[in-house]
């Protein structure tokens, strides 16, 4: 079955959300269109370096977490992991190592392990960034 796209002409929306209603699909759910625009706010303002954006909108695609299953494996480990970058890059140590220590949990793996490393590491907690 091929969806219907819409193509509706935006009015008094923000540009990620216009953005949304050229690319989804109609049959999408007010969830799934609000982690859409969620992710792409993220995206755009990790690209932008607006670290302090893009927190927030990692945090409300975590609170959807709450809310039902993942979109798909491996969405909400995703955003902890990015969210848990915007943090080290912010220099918000401590919240970096909660999230890199929930990928952790989630993936274990070499990756969460490296950057909860550098984090407890960069908040000067030489003795856990060994272990």
């Amino acid at each position: 079955m091929i969806p219907r796209w819409t193509l509706q002409q935006p009015f008094n929306l923000s540009y990620s959300q216009a953005l949304v209603n050229k690319i989804c699909p109609v049959s999408w759910s007010r969830k799934e269109l609000s982690l859409s625009l969620d992710w792409l706010e993220a995206t755009v303002s990790t690209a932008k370096k607006k670290r302090s954006k893009a927190i927030i909108a990692y945090d409300r695609l975590i609170a959807l977490r709450k809310a039902g299953k993942e979109p798909y494996i491996g969405c909400f480990t995703e955003a902890y992991l990015n969210r848990g970058m915007a943090h080290l890059k912010a220099g918000h140590y401590d919240q970096a190592q909660l999230d890199f220590a929930v990928v952790r949990e989630r993936t274990p793996g070499f990756e969460p392990l490296l950057l909860l490393g550098k984090a407890y590491y960069l908040n000067q907690q030489k003795e856990a960034a060994e272990r």
